[in-house]
């Protein structure tokens, strides 16, 4: 059961006025509306950290959605302008370090005053920051690497910011829209999860406001456990992977007609996402938030769909939704370890099930080492993996359970406890053989 957590709040102007609420200070139904499935993956991607690229015509309300969404969220809200060259990059100066052989001019970048306090708003309140890229395809070619620097590694001129407190959305008008317009290098096109904005539930929406006024908008929240299942996702993707070889190579492109990957000419400039080791590793986040977003089935295959696609591309983006839509078939795996003598493990004429459904649990249980050292709340999980690993070894697949060994031994891992003594005939010379082989 998917948690169903929401806020309500107001979009259109700020007025600090809202008459739209009950006694108990909860929302009527009637005088709410909720996002359209473009709105709820800009939600998504940002409570994700996803950076999302928006491309629409100018005046469709991007900036209106953005500056409800920052306030709904709790974010601050920061316009980041392309027209200013030292924004990002920093106001140059040269300073000097002392060497043996005298002072050295060293060129230093201050930041900008507001990259500054978006750090001292995380280390005095934990508020972390909306970022909002405008123009991003006006930038001029010879700064675009500092704006690259700023969404990839959170580095602002010699500033490095805090990555839990920055969410980055990007946005930019087509060609005919936009004179100063650059194409994206493929650097660029695989940073960002791209969405088309100018849509008509988007247009309806705008309408309706400027007619009827402006409602409470349902703005789903995303829980905190969607993280436990980035392990998960990244076991889908390598999956996904060996199945579909160079998916992970920007040189190749997905043929509906070959139904494989193709080699493709670029000229190194694109208007479009394409499938990469990057992108590969933004879809195994995207499926773990999408997993988890509180959102009907019919719309979380809408929402799947777009986020996939506005990763990977079209044809990649739909090849890996129907992937995943054979996981679904698939317990949880917190429902697995919940009751692992009452679990059925694929059967052999599924291998690809047996694969996905014991690499998500282990890489499950990962995330949950990784994320708490309470032994308490470990420990009930941590027992009944073992368990699996048992019954995964015991139904003949050696190698699968190998690999669940591994994970648990990986050096960034510390292990809280013993594995259950009703395991060990199993596990233990599991566990014996791999160390002895240095694995």
């Amino acid at each position: 059961m998917r948690p169903a957590c929401v806020l309500a709040v107001a979009l259109g102007p700020d007025t600090g006025d809202n008459h739209n609420h009950n006694h108990n200070n909860q929302p009527r139904e009637t005088d709410m509306r909720t996002l359209t499935i473009h709105q709820h993956v800009v939600n998504a991607s940002v409570q994700g950290q996803l950076p999302a690229l928006l491309r629409s015509r100018p005046g469709v309300g991007k900036t209106a959605f953005l500056q409800m969404l920052a306030r709904s969220l709790g974010l601050r809200y920061q316009l980041i302008s392309s027209k200013d060259p030292t924004f990002v990059g920093g106001m140059p100066h040269v300073t000097h370090i002392d060497r043996p052989e005298g002072p050295v001019p060293v060129v230093r970048r201050t930041p900008a005053e507001e990259f500054l306090k978006a750090n001292w708003a995380w280390e005095d309140d934990k508020e972390a920051t909306l970022f909002v890229l405008e123009e991003i395809a006006n930038i001029p070619a010879s700064i675009r690497d500092q704006y690259l620097m700023l969404v990839q590694s959170h580095v602002a001129g010699n500033l490095s910011l805090y990555p839990e407190a920055c969410h980055f959305v990007g946005a930019f008008n087509p060609p005919e829209s936009a004179p100063r317009y650059h194409s994206f290098s493929e650097a660029e096109a695989t940073r960002w999860l791209w969405t088309e904005w100018d849509t008509a539930g988007e247009r309806q929406a705008w309408r309706d406001g400027m007619t009827s006024g402006w409602p409470d908008v349902v703005v789903p929240v995303l829980p905190p456990e969607w993280k436990h299942d980035l392990g998960v996702g990244a076991a889908l993707v390598a999956r996904f992977d060996e199945k579909c070889p160079n998916a992970g190579h920007s040189g190749y492109k997905w043929s509906q007609e070959a139904k494989m990957m193709v080699p493709i000419s670029r000229d190194g400039l694109m208007d479009k996402p394409t499938g990469n080791d990057r992108t590969l590793d933004m879809a195994a986040r995207a499926w773990a938030v999408s997993e988890h977003y509180p959102i009907s089935d019919n719309k979380r295959t809408a929402l799947r769909a777009m986020m996939f696609k506005g990763i990977l591309g079209e044809g990649l983006g739909t090849e890996f939704l129907t992937f995943v839509e054979v996981a679904d078939q698939l317990p949880m795996p917190r429902e697995i370890l919940a009751d692992v003598a009452g679990h059925t493990f694929p059967s052999h004429d599924r291998p690809d099930l047996q694969y996905l459904e014991s690499h998500g649990v282990f890489a499950y249980m990962a995330s949950r080492l990784r994320a708490t050292r309470d032994t308490a709340d470990l420990k009930a999980d941590w027992e009944a993996s073992f368990w699996y690993l048992k019954k995964v070894h015991e139904a003949g697949c050696e190698e699968l359970a190998l690999a669940g060994c591994r994970n648990f031994l990986r050096k960034d891992l510390v292990i809280p406890l013993a594995p259950p003594a009703g395991t060990l005939g199993v596990v233990g010379p599991l566990l014996k053989a791999l160390k002895n082989f240095g694995a």
